[in-house]
């Protein structure tokens, strides 16, 4: 983002350096109200400066875990919230901190009498999913604790609020809460949302205290890369450098991968172009919807070993197709089509039959057999239309070319049974529409109508 006129910010009021960082954010694009910021070669913070009206306000200094504002130090963290340095003394200020790191409260006991009261709260903050802060009650703040430190308040990030501003500094890049997006490019490459996305979209589940990718490991509160556990700050470094979380890094170069017939890597050869698949025969091998929700796939870090999909023979498959029950119906209707009644009775027998088949039914091959190929298949536990994640597993059908995700593995089956059952091919692609109430993408009516060409 270079510009956000709802604060003032004109064209081109933000630049970046080469980390894709802010440097300076101009109001108005004048020199009288701005904020620079300093960073070393890494791209940590080291220093903040804010100007309003024509005077240097503020300057923050961060080193390490000591604040300084205009040359004193305000506080330093400790592990129970942060210490407030008023000349030589040194007041404990304590934190309340939610699941995702949010500051909720922070409090002082200012008389060390070992108990709270409401005139010791130093201040009690509540958020909307994505950050921004309740208004209207519990806002009120005391004299003690320290003014710099409450800055630091949702994922445990600072927020700035100078010239309204109103971002979260996260080490990577800045959050705006009231929009729900971070304003650049997320340094970690995904493929399935939009690159400003925070949070994966649920803020309730994910924290992103980094603005890069969630390498958290919830379940155990440690941060693992490609199943090791790492330090909290070897995870920044990492990720900083184009880490992901699997181990996979952007900026490594992409190799020729050859898999055998069981879909198991069996060679890796480096080199600095894109990706390339390819079976023990020399045939390329290519993920079907490559520009789109298999995108991700195609520029994985592969290694020799690994999975790269489960091979459905030919054969499997047009059995799992048939003894899911070809509706023989639509053949019935199709050799007695002199037969007025009879033609029309098989016809409409027909349509009720696929409709039954389709999800959860006979038809429906993503949950109903190709998962159940699948070691350990990850649950979509959202509450969408899909039981299961569409990457949970990849397939090679038949002797195709193509590695399908599980759904659109399931699309190709379906176009293939629907042809098998006699109907034609708008009605295997409309049929499908239909039964998505038309939220079938492109990938999927590309899988259904290669399923039902053999191709």
């Amino acid at each position: 983002m270079i510009q956000d006129l709802n604060k003032g910010i004109q064209s081109n009021g933000i630049s970046y350096n080469y980390l894709n960082l802010p440097v300076e954010i101009k109001i108005n694009n004048s020199d009288a109200d701005k904020i620079n910021y300093i960073y070393d070669a890494s791209g940590t913070k080291l220093q903040k400066t804010v100007t309003e009206g024509g005077s240097v306000t503020s300057v923050t200094d961060y080193a390490g875990n000591y604040i300084y504002k205009n040359g004193d130090i305000q506080f330093f963290n400790h592990a129970e919230g942060y210490v407030d340095v008023e000349g030589t003394d040194y007041n404990y200020v304590y934190q309340y901190k939610d699941y995702l790191d949010n500051v909720r409260l922070s409090y002082q006991d200012a008389d060390s009498n070992g108990s709270i009261t409401t005139d010791e709260i130093v201040e009690e903050s509540n958020y909307y999913p994505f950050g921004l802060k309740h208004r209207g009650y519990g806002s009120a703040t005391s004299s003690l604790g320290n003014s710099v430190a409450q800055r630091w308040k949702y994922n445990g990030v600072e927020l700035e609020e100078s010239l309204d501003v109103n971002l979260y500094e996260m080490e990577l890049r800045q959050f705006a809460p009231a929009i729900a997006r971070f304003i650049a490019l997320d340094p970690v490459t995904h493929y399935s949302q939009s690159t400003y996305v925070a949070f994966d979209n649920n803020p309730v589940f994910w924290a992103d205290p980094t603005g890069a990718d969630s390498i958290y490991n919830w379940d155990t509160g440690q941060y693992v890369i490609n199943g090791q556990v790492v330090s909290q700050q070897e995870a920044i470094e990492y990720a900083k450098n184009g880490g992901n979380a699997d181990g996979s890094n952007v900026n490594t170069p992409k190799d020729d991968i050859t898999v055998n017939s069981n879909g198991i890597i069996t060679n890796v050869v480096e080199n600095d172009k894109p990706n390339r698949f390819f079976d023990e025969d020399g045939n390329e091998l290519f993920f079907h919807y490559s520009k789109g929700v298999d995108e991700g796939y195609v520029n994985f870090k592969y290694r020799k070993g690994e999975r790269l999909f489960y091979n459905v023979t030919k054969e499997d498959m047009n059995n799992a197709i048939f003894e899911s029950g070809i509706i023989f119906q639509r053949w019935m209707a199709k050799n007695n089509a002199g037969i007025l009644n009879s033609n029309i009775g098989f016809y409409m027998w027909s349509l009720f039959s696929v409709r039954n088949k389709s999800r959860g039914g006979g038809f429906d091959f993503a949950e109903g057999y190709l998962v159940s190929l699948i070691e350990n298949p990850g649950r979509n536990d959202a509450i969408r239309r899909a039981n299961y994640n569409q990457d949970a597993g990849f397939f090679r059908l038949g002797n195709t070319n193509n590695i399908y995700n599980l759904y659109d593995a399931g699309n190709y089956m379906w176009g293939r049974a629907m042809r098998f059952s006699g109907f034609s091919y708008w009605e295997a692609k409309n049929g499908s529409q239909l039964n998505e109430v038309y939220f079938d993408s492109k990938a999927d009516q590309e899988a259904i109508k290669k399923g039902y060409n053999g191709n």
